[in-house]
């Protein structure tokens, strides 16, 4: 039998869940996905944007959010610029909210909770960014970013100075910035909402594990290298450790197609990431080929699947893509 304490926290947890700013932020959200990675430089980024702009190709409506808050790549990557604007819609709960610039700029002397007694930790100034999303921010809701490719878009990259700039800050601010995009934007109606995570299990990640109620769970990206794909074994076992469903494991950069013969090379080894799947119960989305198409369209802020839609690397994401929209709606979440 669970103890009072166990009932009192099981009760919280649900209350949470219903009526929590970001419950009601998210609560026209059908599905939600983390996409995270033990180890940097798997190319995350590059499929979460893909397979967004792939599902939003396919008729859903679909948003980003980049919490990847000290190397924020999504806008690159999506061609998209601009900084968050206030919204006119009323907070769910809260009051209406001044849709001018004048309030959008309007700084509050403790702004998201920040203490400017640390202004130290954002290299002489640059925190001052933050003032620009936080203020009174219960009674204020942000717009995504649009971009080109009907798919939103939110990242710290759109209230920071510039992309050169730094983010220095330390847990506990993350942490904040991570719940206030998601309790303050004006996330909408939508099919999916694609988090973006940094690699590890830090901060960010264990903040989205956290804070998203009906987490519909994570996509693991890996490469076909024994080094990723250990790594990539701890970041499941924390996600389970919290109760977060896996669901599935994609492999990325598994082979490159000789240009002259057309032969696979396995640049990385064997397939590592399909025999993580298999080690530790959890499905095996698919594999991404290796092509020097992709970063070239990365690079010019176009997704690889419009730039060269024909091309076997948008032929496997629609199909991790399909893969993904049948297994999320037999798991029978995100219904109202």
């Amino acid at each position: 039998m669970d103890s009072f304490y166990d009932l009192k926290q099981q009760a919280r947890e649900q209350w949470q869940a219903q009526h929590s700013p970001i419950a009601q932020s998210l609560s026209r959200v059908k599905h939600k996905i983390a996409v995270f990675s033990g180890k940097g430089g798997v190319g995350k980024t590059t499929a979460t944007v893909n397979l967004a702009v792939t599902l939003a190709q396919q008729g859903c409506k679909v948003a980003i959010l980049d919490a990847d808050v000290h190397g924020p790549a999504v806008p690159k990557i999506l061609g998209a610029a601009g900084k968050l604007d206030v919204a006119s819609h009323r907070m769910p709960g809260g009051h209406n909210s001044q849709a001018n610039h004048e309030g959008h700029h309007h700084h509050d002397d403790n702004c998201c909770g920040h203490d400017h007694h640390h202004d130290h930790d954002h290299h002489h100034g640059h925190g001052h960014q933050e003032e620009q999303f936080g203020g009174d921010t219960h009674n204020l809701r942000f717009e995504p970013i649009r971009t080109p490719y009907g798919v939103d878009m939110v990242s710290v990259d759109s209230i920071w100075p510039s992309r050169e700039s730094p983010v220095m800050w330390r847990g506990p601010f993350k942490m904040r910035i991570i719940r206030q995009f998601l309790s303050t934007i004006n996330w909408g109606e939508l099919d999916y909402l694609l988090v973006d995570l940094p690699p590890g299990t830090g901060d960010e990640v264990l903040t989205v594990m956290s804070s998203i109620p009906g987490l519909d769970g994570m996509i693991v990206v890996s490469t076909p290298q024994d080094v990723s794909t250990i790594v990539c074994t701890k970041a499941i076992n924390t996600a389970k450790e919290m109760n977060i469903p896996i669901l599935g494991v994609l492999e990325n950069m598994s082979i490159l197609c000789c240009p002259h013969c057309e032969k696979p090379i396995k640049l990385f080894g064997q397939r590592s990431a399909e025999r993580l799947a298999k080690m530790m119960e959890v499905d095996f989305l698919g594999s991404i080929p290796f092509m020097v198409e992709v970063n070239e369209s990365s690079d010019a802020g176009i997704p690889v699947v419009i730039n060269h839609p024909d091309s076997l690397v948008a032929r496997e994401i629609s199909k991790i893509a399909d893969y993904l929209v049948s297994k999320v709606a037999n798991a029978g979440k995100g219904e109202d």
